[in-house]
C-alpha cells in the first residue's frame, strides 16, 4: 500500500493538524506518541503539550495573518569562496551557527556574518544543520539544496517546532517556506510570520 503524504494544515484560529507523520520527538530525541491525525498546540496555551487541549478557545487566539507579509527576505554576505544567504523572519534563534562557528557568526559584529572567518566548507557544514531554513549558501553559483529526509517533527518546549522531510504544508494565509525540505513553525502563539517562528519566544524569555 502506498504511504499516505505527510501533511500539518492550520486555520489562524487554531492547531496545527499533523497528518501521517510518523515521527515525532523532543529536543532529547525521545520519541512521543503519534496518531495518523494529531492536533499540535499553536497558541501556546495548552496544558498537554505538544498536543492541542483546546485552549485556544478558551483564550481566543487569533494568529492574524498578514497579507503583506513576505517571509522570502534574503539578505546576502559575500565571501572569497562562498556567498552566504540569511533570512531574519524565519529565524527560530536555535543558535547553532552561533555556537558552532562564532568566527563567521558573531552578533557582537558588523556584520554579523563573516563568510571568510573559516574555511568554506566548514561554513557550509554549519548552515547545512540549520534546523529553519533561515540560512543558506552558494558555491561557484550553485545554490545548496538540502537532501531529502524522513519526516519528522521535533518539539522545542517554549519554543518551536522544527520540521524536516518536505512535510507540506498548508494553511488560511498560503504559506511558502523558505526551505520547503527543513523549517521551524511557531508554538508559542506569537509570531509576526505566521506560522513560521521568528524568533519571538526567544524574545519573550529575555524579557
Amino acid at each position: 500500500m502506498e504511504k499516505k503524504k505527510p501533511q500539518i494544515i492550520f486555520s489562524e484560529t487554531g492547531p496545527y493538524e499533523v497528518r501521517n507523520v510518523e515521527n515525532l520527538a523532543n529536543s532529547k530525541g525521545e520519541q512521543l506518541s503519534v496518531k495518523p491525525v494529531m492536533n499540535l498546540c499553536r497558541c501556546g496555551n495548552s496544558g498537554n503539550k505538544p498536543y492541542c487541549d483546546c485552549s485556544h478557545i478558551e483564550s481566543g487566539f487569533k494568529n492574524d495573518t498578514n497579507p503583506d507579509d513576505d517571509t522570502n527576505r534574503w539578505k546576502e554576505y559575500t565571501g572569497k569562496d562562498i556567498l552566504v544567504y540569511f533570512n531574519l523572519s524565519v529565524c527560530s534563534h536555535s543558535a547553532i551557527c552561533l555556537r558552532k562557528l562564532p568566527e563567521v557568526f558573531n552578533l557582537k559584529k558588523r556584520p554579523w556574518v563573516n563568510p571568510d572567518g573559516a574555511d568554506y566548507r566548514r561554513v557550509m557544514q554549519v548552515i547545512e544543520e540549520c534546523p529553519s531554513g533561515a540560512l543558506s549558501y552558494s558555491v561557484n553559483g550553485k545554490m545548496y539544496e538540502p537532501p531529502a529526509r524522513a519526516a519528522k517533527i521535533t518539539v522545542y518546549r517554549g519554543g518551536e517546532y522544527n520540521i524536516e522531510g518536505g512535510i507540506e504544508l498548508s494553511g488560511d494565509n498560503d504559506p511558502t517556506p523558505a526551505d520547503s525540505e527543513r523549517y521551524s513553525l511557531c508554538s508559542c502563539g506569537n509570531t509576526k510570520h505566521t506560522p513560521f517562528c521568528d524568533g519571538t519566544h526567544w524574545h519573550i524569555k529575555k524579557k
